[in-house]
């Protein structure tokens, strides 16, 4: 078994040791702030990305993700930042901060203490989850989304932004590992269907960020293009966009989330979404998701999608920790003047 594979069967246990390693950080309800402001790049903004689809209708304050050097000029002393980078290097999210303490914005982290960005949150007495990545051999940031994602979830709660029961999380984890062979299999059967095709991911409300995770481990990992459109917002373009070229059909293959939780505005639309995605001659893979609440739901296509772009890779005969052209620009980006 591959370090990637470990790491995928692990990701339960990254799960459990960020809610563990977050029960130690001193933390307390913050007030007087005006908004929640992440600033990630790539599989370090999973953690927003699955905040925002599963918490923002219930949170008091707005959340928005920074994925650039700058920051707006509203930022200020009751604006709430989080800096977040698995590696800790990243040049992005380390320009934000500085910006932030300019700004004297109450700021917190998620990365790794020994990093650059670790190394600022310390200096200035910010608190931060230090990821210890034990449970992710394959040292992929991409891999390594149960930390990541559970810190942040873990963070919010402590801090008054959301509500969850953090001992019914656990419990989850404690579903979703008994299902894990179950999940590794599907997942395995899937990607040799899709292996050679470009992938449209379709899905909606809880699990829109679900999308947006599974469209960056098949990009990277499996090395496949990969989109995702959300529903309703899908309903007012894309329909019309199913025809041209003629070889797309050939080639495509939608991928759509279902989830027996969606309203009932959100399952029809998806019945007559799928309907004509059919008429117009596509193929489509409707994955049921697991779970019977919400949460369960979106960890659980957490599992899957880790499992799915693995096993895409190999059916693609591709190294799914090997990511040649990020390293490449990264490099060159170096050497530009």
């Amino acid at each position: 078994m591959d370090d990637v594979e470990v790491t995928m069967d692990s990701f339960i246990k990254q799960c459990r040791g960020a809610l563990q390693d977050i029960e130690e950080l001193k933390l307390t309800p913050i007030e007087e702030i005006n908004e929640l402001n992440i600033c990630a790049m790539g599989a370090s903004a999973f953690g927003y990305h699955i905040v925002k689809s599963l918490f923002e209708k219930e949170m008091r304050i707005p959340i928005l993700l920074h994925n650039d050097y700058v920051l707006p000029d509203f930022i200020n002393n009751r604006s709430l930042i989080f800096l977040i980078s698995y590696s800790g290097t990243t040049e992005e999210v380390i320009n934000m901060g500085r910006k932030a303490y300019e700004h004297n914005a109450n700021i917190f982290g998620i990365t790794k203490k020994e990093s650059a960005l670790g190394k600022m949150l310390f200096e200035k007495k910010s608190v931060f989850y230090n990821i210890i990545p034990t449970h992710n051999p394959s040292n992929q940031p991409r891999m390594a989304s149960g930390y990541t994602i559970t810190g942040l979830i873990a963070m919010f709660c402590k801090l008054g932004l959301i509500n969850i029961d953090l001992a019914k999380l656990s419990k989850t984890f404690d579903l979703i590992e008994s299902n894990l062979p179950q999940l590794k299999n599907s997942a395995r059967v899937i990607a040799a269907r899709l292996a050679e095709k470009q992938i449209i991911i379709i899905g909606a409300e809880h699990l829109g960020g679900n999308c947006h995770v599974l469209r960056n481990q098949l990009n990277e990992s499996a090395k496949n293009f990969a989109s995702y459109n959300l529903l309703p917002e899908l309903n007012h373009h894309l329909l019309e966009g199913l025809k041209h070229p003629a070889s797309f059909c050939k080639n495509t293959e939608i991928f759509l989330l279902n989830s027996h939780l969606y309203s009932d505005n959100t399952k029809l639309r998806s019945k007559l979404t799928t309907d004509i995605v059919k008429k117009n001659n596509l193929n489509i893979e409707i994955f049921t998701v697991m779970g019977d609440d919400k949460i369960t739901q979106v960890y659980s296509m957490l599992a899957f999608g880790g499992y799915l772009s693995y096993h895409l890779a190999i059916a693609n005969k591709e190294d799914p920790k090997n990511i040649p052209w990020v390293n490449y620009f990264k490099e060159n980006l170096k050497n530009c003047p």
